[in-house]
């Protein structure tokens, strides 16, 4: 296995397809019986995509998708190393937004009628995300959209309170910072 998946990497470079590949066959040729990788899948920034190459290639990390990398695996050798995937933040919001919009977005099933109406609501203020922004130029406190707005971004709104906000404001931060200080001593590759 280990020698077809570094064809292709070979073949996919350059490319977070090969370097989260690369990073995986760093770590088995260390040590197959050793910790997994672990895959860091910030959302909206190729994760996905790069979740599928590792399948297709029966790569296996521990993934962590819209929960932080929590920092005793990396003291207690869980990870191996680690892979995160990456994206400018303006181009990650922006897409995050787009992404759960009843206007060109993906047709997305609301898990409750209150996740119904919170998103109903959010989207009916806002057409795109062009008006989106320009709610975070008015004052906090001007009308009940802006006030969404900022809701929708504040870091203490737990995302089953408000499923679209999962991807909007969970980022790079949110996935590391817990575990920054220990990264220095892992192997780290990043996706972009």
């Amino acid at each position: 296995m280990a020698s077809r998946c570094a064809r292709t990497c070979a073949a996919a470079s350059p490319g977070p397809f090969a370097l989260a590949c690369l990073a995986l066959l760093h770590a088995q040729a260390r040590a197959p019986l050793a910790p997994r990788p672990c895959f860091v899948h910030v959302g909206k920034a190729g994760g996905g995509t790069i979740r599928s190459f590792l399948d297709a290639n029966r790569l296996v990390p521990h993934e962590y998708h819209l929960k932080p990398l929590p920092r005793d695996h990396l003291r207690r050798g869980v990870c191996s190393s680690v892979v995160v995937s990456l994206r400018d933040p303006v181009d990650r919001a922006v897409s995050a937004f787009n992404w759960r919009h009843f206007v060109g977005g993906k047709e997305h099933v609301p898990r409750s009628a209150e996740d119904l109406r919170v998103e109903t609501q959010l989207y009916g203020c806002f057409p795109n995300v062009t008006a989106f922004a320009q709610a975070f130029l008015r004052p906090a406190s001007t009308d009940n959209c802006t006030r969404l707005a900022r809701w929708a971004v504040r870091p203490n709104v737990r995302p089953r309170d408000f499923p679209a906000k999962g991807h909007l404001w969970k980022g790079f931060r949110y996935h590391l910072m817990g575990a920054m200080s220990r990264l220095r001593h892992q192997p780290l590759f990043v996706a972009r």
